[in-house]
């Protein structure tokens, strides 16, 4: 199938691609200029929570009542344990989900990786952060039933060369570091992907993502579903629910987890130009803005570029 467009939408695509725009396209401004979100939004919020601990069902109800995605990102060597260490930072005990819990906690949200025990992987060599990594994924697809393709960085510590390692032997495709960047911009590199803020700052940052008109917008949080047992200002549970209720039902707003989002930018930068053609090769549909109109590009759609409009 093949769609005419008017040769304004070649003057956006030649003014802003890079030169590598069929492996990665570096340049925001090209992306948030000519594409959209789906179905045509132009923000997108992510949640995502670490660790999985028992918390994790209270966090749920709140996040499903108002209809918020999150991604989940669990350590495999843990589920069915106690987490002594929380002695530390709560006056109640608690524990890991239940390897049989999973999919039942879990299945309006994405399950991700985040090792096997959680070390620092700076300080261990190249084949345990991928057996780490890959023995992770291994247990959570048995578990969950879901393809884990997510990852948080344990302690948000990485480096260019264990983002490599990510890219090159394992099937993960994004990973959250930090710390936050206090922005909605788009991230630089998915394998490098600095959140916004943790959820105890989120706050401050909300009215500004609801007013914000320029460009596309991305508000990624990141926390502890146990922090909110610390019962203190913008770490406790009412604090949460205001704040999904906060960022709930906003039409401009695609809720969203880390995997999805991931894939889309993938769908992006994997676009194919050759003449006045542009193709998506992916499996899902990229939206263009053309002046005022919304564009679909379909998966395995050809869009000519009409010189003669």
């Amino acid at each position: 199938m093949k769609l005419h467009l008017p040769f304004v939408i070649l003057f956006f695509m030649i003014s802003h691609i890079s030169k590598d725009c069929n492996s990665q396209i570096r340049d925001s401004i090209y992306i948030n200029r000519t594409f959209l979100f789906p179905d045509g939004k132009t923000k997108a919020l992510i949640m995502s929570f670490d660790d999985g601990l028992q918390q994790d069902k209270h966090l749920i109800v709140i996040m499903d009542k108002y209809g918020i995605k999150g991604t989940f990102n669990l350590n495999s060597g843990m589920l069915d344990s106690t987490a002594y260490w929380l002695d530390d930072y709560l006056e109640t005990q608690s524990s890991y989900i239940g390897k049989d819990e999973i999919t039942t906690i879990y299945r309006n949200h994405e399950i991700a990786s985040h090792t096997v025990h959680h070390p620092n992987l700076t300080q261990i060599e190249s084949i345990k952060i991928t057996k780490e990594v890959n023995d992770d994924i291994d247990s959570l697809e048995v578990f969950s039933g879901q393809k884990i393709i997510s990852f948080a960085y344990p302690f948000l510590i990485a480096n260019i060369e264990i983002a490599s390692l990510l890219e090159n032997k394992t099937q993960i495709t994004n990973a959250r570091t930090g710390p936050g960047t206090g922005s909605f911009s788009l991230p630089d590199s998915l394998l490098l992907w600095y959140p916004t803020c943790h959820h105890s700052e989120a706050h401050k940052y909300v009215n500004a993502f609801k007013t914000a008109s320029d460009s596309l917008q991305l508000f990624y949080i990141w926390g502890h579903s146990w922090e909110f047992d610390k019962n203190i200002e913008y770490n406790n549970w009412d604090y949460m629910d205001n704040l999904c209720q906060s960022l709930t039902g906003l039409q401009e707003v695609w809720y969203t987890s880390t995997g999805e989002f991931a894939k889309y930018m993938q769908a992006i930068r994997s676009l194919k130009y050759s003449q006045s053609l542009v193709k998506n090769q992916s499996t899902i549909p990229v939206y263009l803005k053309l002046e005022d109109r919304i564009i679909k590009l379909s998966p395995n759609t050809e869009m000519i570029l009409n010189f003669e409009n």
